[in-house]
């Protein structure tokens, strides 16, 4: 029998951020510090609860998405990285305006 001991820390802490008029928000240093994470890393919102208004962050490291970018084979062809953000946030809004 093998015994697998996994170290994992966890901190509960609040720090508070203010949403800009733009939808923005900084991440504290003190959390960009514990999550190691740096300018170009991307950030995800995962376990999504709206009725909690409550959301998971995770840190995703740039170099890994640029890494992929693009990777995965398609016969869709697509007109630009700003066309296709600028259609995913008229999808998203949609959805969340319930149309």
């Amino acid at each position: 029998m093998t015994l697998v001991v996994l170290s994992v820390i966890i901190l509960t802490v609040s720090i508070l951020t203010t949403i800009t008029n733009k939808g923005q928000v900084t991440i504290p240093e003190d959390v960009r510090l514990l999550l190691r994470a740096k300018a170009g890393d991307r950030v995800s919102f995962e376990s999504i609860v709206p009725e909690r208004k409550q959301a998971t962050i995770r840190i995703i490291p740039g170099e890994i998405v640029e890494k992929f970018y693009g990777s995965l084979k398609t016969k869709v062809k697509f007109k630009s990285r700003d066309y296709e953000r600028e259609m995913a946030r008229k999808l998203l809004s949609q959805s969340v305006a319930g149309k």
